[in-house]
């Protein structure tokens, strides 16, 4: 006895933003029928079986009904197509078996007894694929959770139904979720029963989508339905944004529910939509760019940004030279530096104007201080020579006069000059050279 293997089918729910166009499956091969007198007859002649099909408004061809009469038990078998078809067999008992035709439900097999002298005649109807989508809520918004409800026949008893979630951004773009599947192996049911099924699809932006009820195996639509989620009611509610830097050249944007663009070291914007926002502060030569900073906007409260640029610390050299091993100076700038020695070097010094001052020597003149700038990549050379003191020769002034109220003044060289009183006045520090004294009366 030979047996007729039956294809489960399977329906794939798909959420897309586009039409999808699916070539149709390969098309049956057709098998020509066996020749037989009465082919095309209405009527049922003895000792014959007849076949009629009908495929209730079709789009296909009539003729695209396949099927199998076999004889319970062992005997003769045919498969043949076409709406009317009749051959003459044996009396006996026979099962038909009908092949699918797509987007159609495949009727039932029938079994029946044909006599001697009788007629056994087979009827079938290829009823259509029902299949509707609704959308719950009807008119969702992106802030709803969005379900579908799935009305469907199919012609196999038992199938799997399988969703992939997809979800779209506003402005068309397209971010695939980790894919859920969600499996519902229904109830083996009488073939032709209208099936539903629940999917929930959950929250989407604001936009256009399609759900596409697909046949899993052959990629053929069943049915399809496009619906819009709205955008949510734009904010009531406004605050304000204030944002400060310590550069007059510093720019920035401000991005969330609004974006707005300001520069400056104080900008403000009143009437903004509360929610958050985030600012992105743009480069300035010189200076390091500021981490860009998040915050929520509060009904009517202020919301401050602040942005502090520093500068690049552009780098060059320092090298001092003495004639001293114990020399010490000290080195200002944008950093303070301290040093001893005959040879001393700062390799990493920021940029800029410094000084040095250097520190007494014992015996020795001090060397005076000196400016320089320190440019990016250079070195900058300090040198100073501590001299040792030389000892002058000095000269000595005594003054002798005869009355206790004498006075008299005495100038000499470097622009010397002193007042001397009484009988007697004595200088012994003076430098050697030409000195005049001049007495004043008395």
């Amino acid at each position: 006895m030979k047996k007729i293997f039956v294809t489960t089918l399977c329906l794939l729910l798909v959420l897309i933003t586009t039409q999808n166009f699916v070539e149709s499956p390969p098309p049956i091969s057709p098998i020509k029928p066996i020749p037989k007198p009465g082919i095309g007859l209405v009527v049922c002649p003895p000792n014959t079986i007849v076949v009629g099909t009908t495929l209730r408004g079709a789009t296909q061809n009539l003729d695209d009904a396949r099927f199998r009469v076999e004889k319970i038990g062992g005997g003769p078998s045919w498969t043949a197509q076409g709406r009317n078809w009749s051959t003459t067999a044996p009396p006996g008992k026979y099962k038909i078996t009908f092949y699918r035709v797509e987007g159609y439900g495949t009727p039932s097999p029938q079994t029946g007894e044909l006599q001697a002298g009788k007629c056994l005649r087979f009827t079938a109807v290829y009823e259509p694929h029902t299949c509707s989508i609704k959308i719950s809520p009807t008119n969702p918004e992106e802030t709803d959770n969005i379900s579908a409800t799935i009305k469907y026949s199919l012609p196999s008893r038992c199938y799997n139904v399988t969703w992939d979630g997809t979800t779209f951004s506003a402005g068309g773009k397209i971010t695939i979720k980790t894919r859920e599947t969600y499996k519902h192996l229904l109830p083996c049911l009488p073939r032709r029963t209208l099936r539903q099924l629940e999917v929930n699809i959950g929250v989407l932006a604001a936009g256009s989508y399609t759900i596409t009820v697909k046949n899993s195996k052959y990629g053929v639509t069943q049915c399809q339905k496009t619906f819009s989620v709205a955008g949510a009611a734009p904010s009531e509610e406004y605050g304000m944004i204030m944002v400060t830097t310590n550069l007059d050249t510093a720019s920035f944007t401000i991005q969330g529910p609004e974006t707005y663009s300001g520069s400056g070291k104080s900008w403000g914007k009143t009437n903004v939509p509360t929610g958050t926002y985030t600012i992105i502060f743009n480069p300035v030569s010189g200076y390091e760019t500021p981490e860009p900073q998040t915050k929520q906007v509060k009904k009517d409260l202020i919301t401050t940004f602040h942005g502090e640029y520093t500068q690049e610390q552009l780098t060059g050299a320092i090298l001092v030279i003495t004639n001293m091993e114990n020399a010490s100076f000290t080195i200002t700038g944008p950093t303070t530096y301290y040093g001893m020695g005959m040879s001393w070097m700062e390799e990493e010094a920021p940029v800029g104007e410094y000084t040095i001052t250097y520190n007494p020597v014992e015996g020795y003149e001090t060397p005076s201080q000196e400016t320089k700038t320190v440019l990016p990549g250079e070195t900058t050379i300090f040198q100073a020579e501590y001299k040792p003191h030389v000892e002058e020769e000095k000269a000595t002034i005594q003054v002798n006069t005869n009355l206790d109220q004498a006075s008299y003044t005495i100038t000499g060289p470097e622009g010397f000059q002193e007042v001397g009183t009484g009988k007697t006045w004595r200088r012994t520090d003076l430098t050697p050279g030409e000195y005049t004294i001049t007495y004043n009366p008395v």
